[in-house]
Formats: C-alpha cells, sequence, structure tokens
C-alpha cells in the first residue's frame, strides 16, 4: 500500500511490517488482513488454505506500480462504500485487473501484469522484477503533464557498469527475511 513507502531525499524506505514474519516460519493467519486491491487473489477463494507468500507481496507490487503511473487509487478503492467494496473483491478474483495508462512504458505493463498474474506460481520472483526495472531506461518512461516528478536524468549521474565484481549488492542482499535484519 503506498501509505507504507516513506520517502526522504533520495532515499526510499517500506514500513508497517505488522503481518510479516521470518521467512520459513509457521506463523500465518487465516484472516484476510491488507487492503484489499494489494492482496493476493489467491486469499479471497472459498475455503481457502492459501497461505501468503513472496509471491503474495509481488503481486501487491504489481498493483503499486500501476498506481505509479495512473496516480490514482486502484479500483477507487478508497472511495468505495462496503458492498463495492466487496464486488471489488469478487472482481480481482475473477481476474478484474487495472487497464494500463496510455503511453507508459511497455516493459512496465509487462512487469506488472506478470506481477498480478492469479497464478501465484506465474509470478516473476523479486530478483526478476529488479532485473527487468534495471533494464528499463529511464528515458523512456512517459511522465505525466502537469507533475511535479523531476525528469533531471543527469542530476545523479553515474557510471554503469558489466563487470561481474562490481560493488552493487546483488538481489539476495536486499531480502529483508535475511539473519543481517533484525525485523
Amino acid at each position: 500500500h503506498p501509505n507504507n513507502i516513506l520517502i526522504h531525499k533520495d532515499t526510499i524506505k517500506l514500513a508497517d511490517f505488522g503481518r510479516s514474519c521470518q521467512k520459513g516460519s509457521a506463523n500465518h493467519t487465516e484472516a484476510a488482513c491488507g487492503v484489499i486491491p494489494y492482496m493476493d487473489p489467491k486469499f479471497f477463494e472459498e475455503n481457502h488454505s492459501y497461505h501468503l507468500t513472496e509471491k503474495s507481496d509481488i503481486y501487491g507490487l504489481g498493483v503499486l506500480f500501476w498506481e505509479l503511473t495512473s496516480r490514482l487509487s486502484p479500483f477507487d478503492f478508497e472511495n468505495k462504500n462496503k458492498l463495492e467494496i466487496i464486488q471489488i473483491k469478487q472482481d480481482i478474483l475473477n481476474g478484474k485487473r487495472e487497464i494500463p495508462i496510455p503511453n507508459t512504458n511497455d516493459k512496465f505493463v509487462s512487469l506488472y501484469k506478470e506481477c498480478w498474474r492469479h497464478n501465484p506460481d506465474e509470478r516473476p520472483s523479486i530478483c526478476k522484477v529488479i532485473e527487468v526495472l534495471d533494464n528499463i531506461n529511464p528515458i523512456d518512461l512517459v511522465v505525466p503533464k502537469n507533475n511535479n516528478v523531476s525528469t533531471d536524468l543527469n542530476s545523479n549521474k553515474s557510471e554503469s557498469t558489466e563487470n561481474e565484481d562490481s560493488d552493487l549488492p546483488s538481489c539476495e542482499e536486499y531480502d529483508i527475511n535475511s539473519d543481517r535484519y533484525n525485523i
């Protein structure tokens, strides 16, 4: 959910890990908890025995990616009453997703559509998401008119390298479930 993304200067932090648990632990919930448009639709199925996984997080990330390009709440969720919310939940379970915003980078659209696939096994890993994002040229991204987002690509110049011995961290180093993070 976008309210759990904190941005300060050039640093982005994720917040609200209230329902998180250590990878591989037996902790899980039987009750649905979260913001419906970002929740894994597999969790909505009747008599579900589905437990939230990393692929559930990928689903929510895909919805968030759509939201970044639209600058809208998915399904206008925040303005709906209880009956409309129940219908949104059913629509998502039946495969309904938001329509991509015109002129959005095709690679980015393909990525978030892959992230929000119904079958979790068809969703990419976080490493694959990072790889695709790294290969999208920022100059190809469309910024809507009247947006106060900076488009100055020269403000933080960095050199890219194809050297395997790069000092850049690997995808595994971002895993919040590693022993490196005491959450």
